[in-house]
Protein backbone atom coordinates (compact mmCIF):
# COMPACT_ATOMS: atom_id res chain seq x y z
CA UNK A 1 0.00 0.00 0.00
CA UNK A 2 2.51 2.73 1.19
CA UNK A 3 4.84 1.66 -2.49
CA UNK A 4 1.42 2.00 -4.17
CA UNK A 5 1.30 5.38 -2.73
CA UNK A 6 4.87 6.36 -3.10
CA UNK A 7 4.61 5.39 -6.49
CA UNK A 8 1.19 7.08 -6.95
CA UNK A 9 2.50 10.64 -5.91
CA UNK A 10 5.97 10.19 -7.89
CA UNK A 11 3.77 9.61 -10.90
CA UNK A 12 1.85 12.49 -9.95
CA UNK A 13 4.90 14.81 -9.40
CA UNK A 14 7.87 13.63 -10.71
CA UNK A 15 10.09 16.77 -9.75
CA UNK A 16 11.73 15.90 -6.07
CA UNK A 17 12.02 19.41 -5.42
CA UNK A 18 8.09 19.77 -5.92
CA UNK A 19 7.14 17.12 -4.14
CA UNK A 20 9.34 18.39 -1.09
CA UNK A 21 6.87 21.42 -1.90
CA UNK A 22 3.70 19.52 -1.78
CA UNK A 23 4.55 18.10 1.30
CA UNK A 24 5.62 20.93 3.17
CA UNK A 25 1.89 22.45 2.20
CA UNK A 26 -0.06 19.38 3.16
CA UNK A 27 1.89 19.74 6.68
CA UNK A 28 0.71 23.35 6.63
CA UNK A 29 -2.50 23.18 5.56
CA UNK A 30 -2.56 20.23 8.56
CA UNK A 31 -1.07 22.02 11.16
CA UNK A 32 -3.41 25.37 10.89
CA UNK A 33 -6.10 23.36 10.90
CA UNK A 34 -4.78 21.46 13.77
CA UNK A 35 -4.06 24.84 15.58
CA UNK A 36 -7.69 25.88 15.22
CA UNK A 37 -9.01 23.15 17.06
CA UNK A 38 -6.74 23.25 19.27
CA UNK A 39 -7.33 26.86 20.22
CA UNK A 40 -11.27 26.29 20.19
CA UNK A 41 -11.15 23.13 22.33
CA UNK A 42 -8.54 25.52 24.95
CA UNK A 43 -10.44 28.35 24.47
CA UNK A 44 -13.95 26.64 25.19
CA UNK A 45 -11.89 24.96 28.46
CA UNK A 46 -10.77 28.62 30.03
CA UNK A 47 -14.27 30.28 28.96
CA UNK A 48 -16.93 27.83 30.00
CA UNK A 49 -15.98 26.82 33.45
CA UNK A 50 -14.76 30.61 34.11
CA UNK A 51 -18.70 31.80 33.41
CA UNK A 52 -19.72 34.38 36.27
CA UNK A 53 -23.12 33.84 37.97
CA UNK A 54 -24.64 36.40 36.13
CA UNK A 55 -23.40 35.07 32.33
CA UNK A 56 -24.83 31.78 33.71
CA UNK A 57 -27.98 33.09 34.40
CA UNK A 58 -27.90 35.25 30.90
CA UNK A 59 -27.77 31.60 29.53
CA UNK A 60 -30.13 29.55 31.01
CA UNK A 61 -32.70 32.39 30.85
CA UNK A 62 -31.97 33.27 27.34
CA UNK A 63 -34.69 31.50 24.97
CA UNK A 64 -32.03 32.06 21.84
CA UNK A 65 -31.37 28.78 19.91
CA UNK A 66 -27.73 29.87 19.80
CA UNK A 67 -27.19 29.22 23.52
CA UNK A 68 -29.11 25.66 23.26
CA UNK A 69 -26.28 24.02 23.03
CA UNK A 70 -24.56 25.78 25.96
CA UNK A 71 -27.36 24.94 28.12
CA UNK A 72 -26.93 21.22 27.20
CA UNK A 73 -23.56 21.04 28.04
CA UNK A 74 -23.68 23.18 31.40
CA UNK A 75 -25.99 20.53 32.52
CA UNK A 76 -23.40 18.43 32.32
CA UNK A 77 -20.06 19.78 33.16
CA UNK A 78 -18.19 16.69 33.76
CA UNK A 79 -19.04 14.98 30.16
CA UNK A 80 -18.44 18.43 28.96
CA UNK A 81 -14.85 18.67 30.22
CA UNK A 82 -14.29 15.58 29.79
CA UNK A 83 -14.74 16.17 25.88
CA UNK A 84 -12.46 19.21 25.74
CA UNK A 85 -9.81 17.77 27.58
CA UNK A 86 -9.65 15.13 25.58
CA UNK A 87 -9.95 17.02 22.17
CA UNK A 88 -7.67 20.08 23.70
CA UNK A 89 -4.27 17.04 24.47
CA UNK A 90 -5.36 14.96 21.06
CA UNK A 91 -4.97 18.00 19.18
CA UNK A 92 -1.84 19.04 20.85
CA UNK A 93 0.09 15.79 20.10
CA UNK A 94 -0.71 15.78 16.46
CA UNK A 95 0.54 19.20 16.21
CA UNK A 96 3.89 18.35 17.73
CA UNK A 97 4.08 15.35 15.28
CA UNK A 98 3.13 17.26 12.58
CA UNK A 99 5.57 20.10 13.41
CA UNK A 100 8.32 17.42 13.47
CA UNK A 101 7.40 15.87 10.47
CA UNK A 102 8.15 19.29 8.77
CA UNK A 103 11.14 19.51 10.51
CA UNK A 104 12.37 16.24 9.24
CA UNK A 105 11.80 16.92 6.07
CA UNK A 106 12.78 20.52 5.57
CA UNK A 107 16.11 19.75 7.63
CA UNK A 108 16.90 16.23 6.85
CA UNK A 109 20.89 17.29 6.36
CA UNK A 110 20.90 18.00 10.31
CA UNK A 111 21.49 16.07 12.88
CA UNK A 112 18.31 14.52 13.95
CA UNK A 113 18.78 15.50 17.44
CA UNK A 114 18.87 18.98 17.11
CA UNK A 115 16.22 18.87 14.41
CA UNK A 116 13.86 17.21 16.98
CA UNK A 117 14.67 19.82 19.53
CA UNK A 118 13.96 22.68 17.61
CA UNK A 119 10.74 21.26 16.23
CA UNK A 120 9.89 20.82 20.02
CA UNK A 121 10.56 24.31 20.65
CA UNK A 122 8.53 25.48 17.84
CA UNK A 123 5.71 23.38 18.77
CA UNK A 124 6.17 24.58 22.53
CA UNK A 125 5.45 27.90 21.03
CA UNK A 126 2.82 27.21 19.30
CA UNK A 127 1.16 25.19 21.71
CA UNK A 128 1.66 28.59 24.55
CA UNK A 129 0.33 30.97 21.59
CA UNK A 130 -2.63 29.17 20.67
CA UNK A 131 -3.13 27.22 24.05
CA UNK A 132 -2.62 29.57 26.69
CA UNK A 133 -2.33 33.51 25.42
CA UNK A 134 -5.28 33.75 22.80
CA UNK A 135 -7.89 32.21 24.98
CA UNK A 136 -7.28 33.96 27.88
CA UNK A 137 -7.32 37.15 26.36
CA UNK A 138 -10.38 36.02 24.75
CA UNK A 139 -12.53 34.73 27.39
CA UNK A 140 -11.36 38.09 29.28
CA UNK A 141 -13.28 39.92 26.44
CA UNK A 142 -16.57 41.45 25.78
CA UNK A 143 -17.58 39.16 23.34
CA UNK A 144 -16.84 35.90 25.07
CA UNK A 145 -20.49 34.51 24.96
CA UNK A 146 -20.67 34.96 21.43
CA UNK A 147 -17.05 33.02 20.78
CA UNK A 148 -18.70 30.72 22.61
CA UNK A 149 -21.58 30.33 20.87
CA UNK A 150 -20.40 30.03 17.84
CA UNK A 151 -17.31 27.65 18.63
CA UNK A 152 -19.85 25.36 20.84
CA UNK A 153 -20.79 23.40 17.47
CA UNK A 154 -17.35 22.67 16.61
CA UNK A 155 -17.33 21.01 20.01
CA UNK A 156 -20.42 19.42 20.09
CA UNK A 157 -19.74 17.96 16.63
CA UNK A 158 -16.45 16.18 18.18
CA UNK A 159 -18.34 15.10 21.14
CA UNK A 160 -19.91 11.93 19.48
CA UNK A 161 -16.29 10.99 17.91
CA UNK A 162 -14.34 11.06 21.56
CA UNK A 163 -17.18 9.95 23.90
CA UNK A 164 -15.97 6.65 24.22
CA UNK A 165 -13.15 8.31 25.52
CA UNK A 166 -14.72 10.99 27.46
CA UNK A 167 -16.96 8.22 28.91
CA UNK A 168 -13.76 6.01 30.18
CA UNK A 169 -12.22 9.36 31.55
CA UNK A 170 -15.34 10.30 33.80
CA UNK A 171 -15.69 6.62 35.07
CA UNK A 172 -11.76 6.97 36.32
CA UNK A 173 -12.42 10.29 37.61
CA UNK A 174 -14.76 8.82 39.71
CA UNK A 175 -13.21 5.97 40.87
CA UNK A 176 -10.30 8.21 41.70
CA UNK A 177 -12.21 10.52 43.73
CA UNK A 178 -14.05 7.47 45.50
CA UNK A 179 -10.79 6.53 46.33
CA UNK A 180 -9.54 9.40 47.89
CA UNK A 181 -12.57 10.59 49.18
CA UNK A 182 -12.93 13.70 48.13
CA UNK A 183 -15.79 15.68 47.53
CA UNK A 184 -16.62 18.41 44.66
CA UNK A 185 -16.95 21.95 46.21
CA UNK A 186 -17.22 25.33 44.81
CA UNK A 187 -14.76 28.08 45.86
CA UNK A 188 -16.83 31.31 46.60
CA UNK A 189 -14.29 34.60 45.54
CA UNK A 190 -13.86 37.87 46.81
CA UNK A 191 -15.48 39.11 43.72
CA UNK A 192 -18.42 37.14 43.74
CA UNK A 193 -19.09 37.98 46.95
CA UNK A 194 -19.07 41.62 46.51
CA UNK A 195 -21.24 41.58 43.51
CA UNK A 196 -23.30 39.28 45.18
CA UNK A 197 -23.74 41.62 47.92
CA UNK A 198 -24.28 44.62 45.43
CA UNK A 199 -26.70 43.13 44.17
CA UNK A 200 -28.66 41.94 47.14
CA UNK A 201 -32.04 42.97 48.86
CA UNK A 202 -30.15 44.47 52.20
CA UNK A 203 -31.75 48.08 52.59
CA UNK A 204 -30.02 49.15 55.86
CA UNK A 205 -26.92 51.23 54.92
CA UNK A 206 -24.65 49.55 58.37
CA UNK A 207 -26.13 46.18 57.55
CA UNK A 208 -24.30 46.20 54.05
CA UNK A 209 -21.43 48.27 55.53
CA UNK A 210 -21.16 45.47 57.72
CA UNK A 211 -21.54 42.66 55.56
CA UNK A 212 -19.15 44.62 52.72
CA UNK A 213 -16.47 44.62 55.52
CA UNK A 214 -16.43 41.21 56.30
CA UNK A 215 -16.47 40.24 52.37
CA UNK A 216 -13.28 42.90 52.11
CA UNK A 217 -11.55 42.21 54.99
CA UNK A 218 -8.73 39.50 54.12
CA UNK A 219 -7.98 41.48 51.59
CA UNK A 220 -7.30 44.95 53.26
CA UNK A 221 -3.55 45.37 54.43
CA UNK A 222 -2.20 47.33 57.13
CA UNK A 223 -1.40 50.45 55.69
CA UNK A 224 -5.27 51.37 54.11
CA UNK A 225 -6.23 51.62 57.86
CA UNK A 226 -3.45 52.60 59.83
CA UNK A 227 -3.07 56.19 61.46
CA UNK A 228 -0.38 58.06 59.56
CA UNK A 229 2.90 59.19 61.14
CA UNK A 230 2.11 62.85 60.55
CA UNK A 231 -1.12 62.21 63.22
CA UNK A 232 0.57 60.26 65.97
CA UNK A 233 0.69 61.05 69.24
CA UNK A 234 3.98 59.55 70.23
CA UNK A 235 6.90 60.59 72.94
CA UNK A 236 11.05 61.29 73.03
CA UNK A 237 11.90 58.96 75.51
CA UNK A 238 14.18 62.00 77.07
CA UNK A 239 10.84 63.69 77.77
CA UNK A 240 10.61 64.74 82.22
CA UNK A 241 8.08 62.61 83.76
CA UNK A 242 6.02 65.97 84.84
CA UNK A 243 5.37 66.44 80.81
CA UNK A 244 4.55 62.35 79.93
CA UNK A 245 1.37 63.15 82.50
CA UNK A 246 0.43 66.55 80.72
CA UNK A 247 0.40 64.81 77.41
CA UNK A 248 -1.34 61.76 78.59
CA UNK A 249 -4.13 64.63 80.21
CA UNK A 250 -4.48 66.20 76.88
CA UNK A 251 -4.68 63.13 74.68
CA UNK A 252 -5.86 60.94 76.97
CA UNK A 253 -4.67 57.86 74.72
CA UNK A 254 -4.45 54.33 76.22
CA UNK A 255 -0.55 53.81 74.53
CA UNK A 256 1.71 55.87 73.56
CA UNK A 257 4.82 54.51 71.01
CA UNK A 258 8.10 56.16 72.37
CA UNK A 259 11.03 56.90 70.08
CA UNK A 260 14.62 58.05 70.47
CA UNK A 261 15.85 60.60 68.16
CA UNK A 262 13.18 60.71 65.47
CA UNK A 263 9.62 58.47 64.80
CA UNK A 264 11.27 56.68 62.67
CA UNK A 265 13.38 54.86 65.88
CA UNK A 266 10.86 53.85 67.76
CA UNK A 267 12.19 51.84 70.93
CA UNK A 268 8.57 50.65 72.71
CA UNK A 269 5.06 51.65 73.74
CA UNK A 270 4.18 53.06 76.95
CA UNK A 271 0.94 51.94 78.41
CA UNK A 272 -0.82 54.42 80.59
CA UNK A 273 -1.86 52.10 83.12
CA UNK A 274 1.56 51.45 84.28
CA UNK A 275 2.06 54.94 84.90
CA UNK A 276 -1.18 54.79 87.76
CA UNK A 277 0.96 53.64 90.72
CA UNK A 278 3.51 56.73 90.02
CA UNK A 279 1.00 59.96 89.51
CA UNK A 280 2.92 60.99 92.96
CA UNK A 281 6.11 61.04 91.22
CA UNK A 282 8.38 64.04 90.47
CA UNK A 283 9.55 64.89 86.90
CA UNK A 284 12.72 63.25 87.66
CA UNK A 285 11.20 59.77 88.19
CA UNK A 286 12.91 57.07 85.52
CA UNK A 287 9.34 56.05 83.21
CA UNK A 288 11.37 55.18 80.30
CA UNK A 289 11.93 51.68 82.60
CA UNK A 290 8.10 50.97 82.15
CA UNK A 291 8.12 51.03 78.16
CA UNK A 292 7.31 47.70 77.33
CA UNK A 293 8.58 46.20 73.50
CA UNK A 294 6.90 47.51 70.08
CA UNK A 295 5.63 45.08 67.71
CA UNK A 296 6.24 46.12 64.15
CA UNK A 297 4.63 44.91 61.06
CA UNK A 298 4.89 46.07 57.22
CA UNK A 299 2.63 47.73 55.49
CA UNK A 300 1.78 44.76 53.11
CA UNK A 301 0.34 42.68 56.07
CA UNK A 302 -2.86 41.69 55.64
CA UNK A 303 -5.04 43.05 58.54
CA UNK A 304 -6.41 39.44 59.30
CA UNK A 305 -3.61 38.25 60.21
CA UNK A 306 -2.33 41.04 62.08
CA UNK A 307 -5.81 40.55 64.13
CA UNK A 308 -4.65 37.06 64.87
CA UNK A 309 -1.59 38.25 66.03
CA UNK A 310 -3.01 40.73 68.11
CA UNK A 311 -5.18 37.95 69.66
CA UNK A 312 -2.35 35.29 70.37
CA UNK A 313 0.56 38.08 71.42
CA UNK A 314 -2.88 40.16 73.65
CA UNK A 315 -1.91 43.51 72.21
CA UNK A 316 -3.59 46.17 71.05
CA UNK A 317 -1.24 48.63 68.57
CA UNK A 318 1.83 47.68 66.22
CA UNK A 319 4.02 50.09 64.61
CA UNK A 320 3.66 50.14 60.80
CA UNK A 321 6.88 50.31 58.85
CA UNK A 322 7.63 50.68 54.98
CA UNK A 323 10.38 48.84 53.06
CA UNK A 324 13.47 50.80 54.70
CA UNK A 325 12.83 50.43 58.00
CA UNK A 326 11.18 54.20 58.51
CA UNK A 327 7.46 54.10 60.43
CA UNK A 328 4.89 54.89 58.21
CA UNK A 329 1.84 55.21 61.68
CA UNK A 330 0.63 52.75 63.99
CA UNK A 331 -2.35 50.40 63.78
CA UNK A 332 -4.94 49.63 66.30
CA UNK A 333 -7.15 47.13 67.54
CA UNK A 334 -9.83 49.08 67.38
CA UNK A 335 -8.76 50.21 63.58
CA UNK A 336 -8.87 46.77 62.51
CA UNK A 337 -12.58 46.16 64.04
CA UNK A 338 -14.03 49.48 62.31
CA UNK A 339 -13.35 48.22 59.02
CA UNK A 340 -15.97 45.72 60.26
CA UNK A 341 -18.53 47.60 62.17
CA UNK A 342 -17.93 51.04 61.15
CA UNK A 343 -16.48 53.94 63.00
CA UNK A 344 -16.24 53.03 66.91
CA UNK A 345 -16.96 56.17 69.18
CA UNK A 346 -15.89 55.99 72.57
CA UNK A 347 -15.83 59.00 75.34
CA UNK A 348 -12.81 59.73 74.32
CA UNK A 349 -13.25 60.06 70.42
CA UNK A 350 -13.05 63.98 68.90
CA UNK A 351 -16.53 64.95 68.13
CA UNK A 352 -14.95 66.43 64.74
CA UNK A 353 -16.23 65.35 61.77
CA UNK A 354 -13.63 63.69 59.26
CA UNK A 355 -16.66 64.76 56.38
CA UNK A 356 -19.40 66.67 56.20
CA UNK A 357 -22.87 66.62 53.66
CA UNK A 358 -23.09 69.74 52.10
CA UNK A 359 -25.65 69.25 49.64
CA UNK A 360 -26.59 66.27 47.15
CA UNK A 361 -23.28 66.55 45.38
CA UNK A 362 -20.98 68.28 47.31
CA UNK A 363 -18.43 67.36 50.34
CA UNK A 364 -16.37 68.83 53.13
CA UNK A 365 -13.87 66.32 53.80
CA UNK A 366 -10.52 66.21 55.96
CA UNK A 367 -7.10 65.61 53.97
CA UNK A 368 -6.46 63.14 56.65
CA UNK A 369 -9.74 61.50 56.02
CA UNK A 370 -8.33 57.53 54.93
CA UNK A 371 -9.26 55.75 51.38
CA UNK A 372 -11.23 52.99 52.90
CA UNK A 373 -13.78 55.38 54.49
CA UNK A 374 -13.54 58.08 51.84
CA UNK A 375 -14.60 55.02 49.60
CA UNK A 376 -17.37 54.48 52.30
CA UNK A 377 -18.85 58.25 51.43
CA UNK A 378 -22.29 57.37 49.14
CA UNK A 379 -21.90 58.39 45.40
CA UNK A 380 -18.15 57.51 45.84
CA UNK A 381 -17.05 54.84 43.25
CA UNK A 382 -13.47 53.74 44.29
CA UNK A 383 -12.82 51.91 40.85
CA UNK A 384 -12.80 55.44 39.10
CA UNK A 385 -9.81 55.96 41.50
CA UNK A 386 -8.13 52.35 40.87
CA UNK A 387 -5.09 53.62 39.04
CA UNK A 388 -3.97 56.37 41.57
CA UNK A 389 -4.61 55.10 44.97
CA UNK A 390 -2.12 52.45 44.92
CA UNK A 391 0.58 54.79 46.66
CA UNK A 392 -2.08 56.46 48.51
CA UNK A 393 -3.55 55.90 52.27
CA UNK A 394 -5.58 59.33 52.91
CA UNK A 395 -7.61 61.90 50.94
CA UNK A 396 -4.22 64.02 50.59
CA UNK A 397 -2.46 61.60 49.36
CA UNK A 398 -4.59 60.58 46.88
CA UNK A 399 -5.14 64.25 45.67
CA UNK A 400 -1.03 64.25 45.63
CA UNK A 401 -1.05 61.11 43.51
CA UNK A 402 -3.69 62.92 40.69
CA UNK A 403 -1.85 66.77 41.12
CA UNK A 404 1.69 65.21 41.36
CA UNK A 405 2.61 68.34 43.60
CA UNK A 406 0.96 69.93 47.01
CA UNK A 407 -1.57 72.37 45.43
CA UNK A 408 -2.48 75.99 46.72
CA UNK A 409 -5.62 76.47 48.60
CA UNK A 410 -8.53 77.48 45.92
CA UNK A 411 -6.91 75.83 43.80
CA UNK A 412 -9.36 72.32 41.57
CA UNK A 413 -8.47 69.58 40.68
CA UNK A 414 -10.65 67.56 38.72
CA UNK A 415 -10.32 63.71 37.85
CA UNK A 416 -13.09 61.54 36.18
CA UNK A 417 -15.47 64.16 36.73
CA UNK A 418 -15.02 64.63 40.32
CA UNK A 419 -13.64 67.94 41.28
CA UNK A 420 -11.64 68.48 44.32
CA UNK A 421 -10.74 71.82 45.85
CA UNK A 422 -8.35 72.74 48.45
CA UNK A 423 -10.40 74.65 51.15
CA UNK A 424 -7.43 74.74 53.39
CA UNK A 425 -3.45 73.55 52.95
CA UNK A 426 -0.05 74.78 54.51
CA UNK A 427 3.54 74.20 52.49
CA UNK A 428 3.50 70.32 53.81
CA UNK A 429 0.18 68.78 54.33
CA UNK A 430 -3.61 69.12 52.41
CA UNK A 431 -6.06 69.68 55.56
CA UNK A 432 -9.70 70.48 53.88
CA UNK A 433 -11.25 69.82 50.54
CA UNK A 434 -14.62 70.34 49.31
CA UNK A 435 -15.46 67.42 46.51
CA UNK A 436 -18.09 67.18 43.96
CA UNK A 437 -19.10 64.41 42.71
CA UNK A 438 -20.32 64.26 38.97
CA UNK A 439 -23.61 65.67 37.97
CA UNK A 440 -26.16 62.79 37.80
CA UNK A 441 -24.87 60.69 40.64
CA UNK A 442 -26.80 62.38 43.20
CA UNK A 443 -29.54 60.22 42.53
Amino acid sequence: MDSFLSDFIVDVVPDANARLVLLLVLCGVAASALLFLFFVFSFFEHALFSLSKQELEKINQSEAREFKILKKMLKAPEGSMATVLTGHFLWAILICVSVCMAGVCCFSEFPAVAVFAASAFVAVLLLTLFGELIPIKLKDSEKKLKYLYSYSKIINSFSKIFSPVATLLMKATTVVRRRLDLKSHHVISIDELSETLSLSEVQEKEEKGILQGIVEFGNISADEIMKPRVDVVDLDSKTNYEEVLALIRDTEYSRLPVYEGSIDNVKGVLYIKDLLRYLDEDKDFEWQKLIRPAYFVPETKKIDDLLKEFQSKHIHMAIVVDEFGGTSGIVTLEDILEVIVGDICDEHDDEQKLYTVLDSRNFLLEGKLALTDFFKIDKIEKEVFAEVEADADTLAGLILEIKGAIPVVGEKIEYNGYVFQIVSADSRRIKKVKLQIPEGYEN
